[in-house]
Order: C-alpha cells, then sequence, then structure tokens
C-alpha cells in the first residue's frame, strides 16, 4: 500500500468548501507548467480583488488554481471560497504551487519594460456586479459601481470616430461594456461574440496600423499593445510569422504608464509615413519624433489625427485592465488576453 498524504493548503485567508479538508490522495505530480486563459466565472469571482489573473490551472485535489500578479488563490467548484496561499506534499515538502508562482515572478518581472520610475503596484479594479447580494438594495456608491463596470466612460463626441460613436438612446450615456446588453443585463456567450464581431467589423483601416495578411487572408485579428509591455513585445516580434499564417493584426494603441512620453512615442509611431515602420522602430526601443502636421496633405487625410484616446476608449469597453495588454480580439467574436508562443496564438485564431 502506498503511503497517503494530506494536501497541505498554507492561508491568508481561511476558508474552504465542504468536504476539501480531510480527502486523502497519493502524493500528486507538480501541477502543469502550462496556464490557461481563465473563465469568465473566474474573472468575476476575483473582480472585487486588486489582481490580474495570469491564468489558471486544474489541481488533483479539487480546487482551481489561480495564478495572479499578487501570489497563487485556491477557489472552490462554486467559485466563492477561495485560500491564498500554496499547495504542499506532505510527504515529500514539494510545493505543488510552485509553477503558478513562477508564473508570477516572470509576469512581475516584466517591470524592467515600464517606463523608469513607474510603480508596479497595479490599479484596484471595479467592484464586481457578482459581489452585491440579490437580496440587498445597492446604495448610491454601488449603483455607481455597477454602471462603472456595464458601460465604459463616454467620450467627446466631437472627436470621437464616427461608426463607435453609441447610438442614441434615452438614458445611455455610454455604449455597453463587452459582454452586457445597453440595459445592464449579462449576455450569453454568443451573444458577446456577436457584439465582439459587430465593434470589429466597424474598425475603419484610417483608425489603426494594419499588418496585413501575407497571401490568402485567413482570419483578422485587433491587438490593444503597448511597446512598454513585454508580453507585446514577444508578439509584435512574431508579426511576420502571423500574418504569413494568413492573419491580418489591426494593432490598438493602449498606453500603460501614464507618462506623456508613452503616448507621444505612440502618436509619434501613429504618424510616421509607413505606419508599420514606425511602430517596428517603437518596438526596437528607437525615439521617434513625427508630426502628423508633416505629412502631405493627401495622407493626412487617408488617417485620423489621433485615435490613441479613442483606442483607449474602445479598450475600456472591452475591460482591459492598465497593464492588459496584449487584449486581442477576432473577426469571430472570440476575445483573449496575452501571449504564450506563436503556436498557442495561431491556434486560437485560426
Amino acid at each position: 500500500m502506498t503511503k497517503k498524504d494530506l494536501i497541505w493548503l498554507s492561508c491568508f485567508a481561511a476558508g474552504v468548501a465542504a468536504g476539501h479538508f480531510g480527502t486523502k490522495s497519493s502524493d500528486p505530480e507538480p501541477l502543469s507548467a502550462v496556464l490557461e486563459p481563465a473563465p469568465v466565472e473566474i474573472k468575476e469571482a476575483l473582480e472585487a480583488y486588486p489582481v490580474v489573473i495570469i491564468g489558471v490551472r486544474n489541481t488533483p485535489f479539487g480546487l482551481t488554481e489561480v495564478a495572479t500578479d499578487k501570489g497563487v488563490v485556491y477557489l472552490d467548484q462554486s467559485n466563492t471560497i477561495g485560500i491564498w496561499g500554496h499547495a504542499q506534499a506532505l510527504s515529500t515538502g514539494r510545493n505543488l504551487s510552485a509553477p503558478a508562482l513562477g508564473e508570477m515572478a516572470r509576469f512581475n518581472a516584466m517591470a524592467k519594460y515600464r517606463s523608469p520610475g513607474e510603480a508596479v503596484k497595479l490599479p484596484i479594479r471595479e467592484a464586481g456586479i457578482n459581489q452585491i447580494p440579490a437580496n440587498q438594495a445597492p446604495n448610491q456608491r454601488v449603483a455607481e459601481q455597477i454602471a462603472s463596470i456595464r458601460t465604459a466612460p463616454q467620450i467627446d463626441p466631437k472627436s470621437a470616430v464616427e461608426k463607435l460613436k453609441p447610438a442614441p438612446k434615452e438614458n445611455l450615456t455610454a455604449i455597453p461594456k463587452i459582454g452586457f446588453a445597453p440595459d445592464g443585463s449579462v449576455l450569453s456567450k454568443s451573444e458577446t461574440e456577436v457584439q465582439v464581431q459587430s465593434l470589429f467589423s466597424k474598425l475603419d483601416d484610417s483608425w489603426v496600423v494594419t499588418y496585413p495578411a501575407v497571401g490568402e487572408e485567413k482570419a483578422q485579428v485587433a491587438v490593444f499593445h503597448s511597446h512598454t509591455c513585454g508580453y507585446c513585445r514577444r508578439l509584435h516580434a512574431d508579426l511576420d510569422k502571423i500574418t504569413a499564417a494568413g492573419v491580418t493584426v489591426k494593432m490598438l494603441f493602449y498606453p500603460r504608464s501614464g507618462h506623456a512620453d508613452e503616448n507621444q512615442q505612440m502618436l509619434s509611431a501613429w504618424c510616421a509615413p509607413d505606419q508599420t515602420a514606425g511602430l517596428n522602430a517603437l518596438y526596437r526601443n528607437t525615439r521617434l519624433n513625427h508630426a502628423c502636421e508633416s505629412l502631405p496633405e493627401d495622407v493626412r487625410q487617408q488617417r485620423h489625427p489621433n485615435p490613441i484616446h479613442q483606442h483607449q476608449w474602445l479598450g475600456q469597453v472591452f475591460g482591459v485592465p492598465r497593464y492588459g495588454t496584449p487584449t486581442v480580439f477576432t473577426s469571430e467574436g472570440q476575445v483573449f488576453s496575452g501571449y504564450r508562443n506563436l503556436r498557442d496564438f495561431l491556434a486560437k485564431v485560426l
């Protein structure tokens, strides 16, 4: 008879679903180092916490492991109870959370790509609608939080791209965020895909930097990106291979640092005579000094003078957090964040 072990969880916050403690199992193998994207229900469960979800994986001891930038949390099957800490096999002392902690370390190491002096601390996300008990009447502050989750801030109509303006509607000051209807109700997965497809179809070439597919076009994607983002650099380095596979990539600027220089360099890349060459130079850390006023009149007429603010607004429609780049959405209605490698990316979009 092989020795049995209990899985020991070191906790910062106590609590686990009934039945998890006291369940014996053999010494489990180390968890896979491959993280999967977090499903919507897990994102909603952790929405009220100041963390960025890096990825998730199932465990052999009945809990879902969630790697975040602040540590590892284990969720029960209902995603209502969470335990912060690490899992350890008692007989060997093996830290079963090591792969997730390694992903956290790598994620936080990307701080070197941020602007000098920029804090690594991430902004606290808006409170999630699912954290409000159904039988509790929301106060004014909670009501405002609910509204902020469901709608994106309205931009100046004078500078808005016509195709992306919200349709006039009584008591509607902004278009709904992805996953929500104008009345605030939650959309189904298929309805959300249609919503994303509709927004994608409205992306005008004068409003994005486009890397066209080579040969037959098999897919179209749009990417919220920043040259200060390590994972965006991985994606950008593979753009030639991505387009060679038949994928057209539309790049949307999404500044992360809040520094004027980041915005200025993005705008300079946008104003380059050859925009893809300008963006490539930006990702090579080349200082740019292009101005749209210097472009020929016919070129200026064919592109938006400065779409960065609108790109940020659209990112908020998609719920992209400050350090949520790259976030990708496709013409077929899929949305996902991060960039692992070329093979994984193409498997998602083709």
